[in-house]
């Protein structure tokens, strides 16, 4: 059984490489969990980026659509910590 503090500890690690990422990738330091992907100044051709970071660094195959459905880091933090436990 994987304990709450294991989740949470993993929840937080997802959360914090999102907003890195999307802090390079937009050259922005005010990214928090409710920043949205497409209000940063995302589109179709940096979500593929993301998707690209996505399977580089974290090893999640997945396509663009993901980042439409789940546009903030709250969003995308719980959508891929679902696809890891998966």
């Amino acid at each position: 059984m994987i304990g709450v503090a294991s989740i949470d500890s993993d929840v937080n690690e997802i959360e914090s490489w999102i907003i890195r990422t999307w802090k390079t990738m937009f050259e922005r330091e005010d990214i928090g969990t409710d920043s949205e992907f497409f209000s940063l100044g995302g589109d179709s051709v940096s979500a593929l980026s993301f998707i690209f970071y996505l399977e580089q660094e974290r090893g999640v195959e997945a396509d663009a659509a993901i980042v439409y459905e789940n546009p903030t880091v709250a969003q995308m933090t719980k959508h891929l910590q679902a696809l890891q436990s998966a």
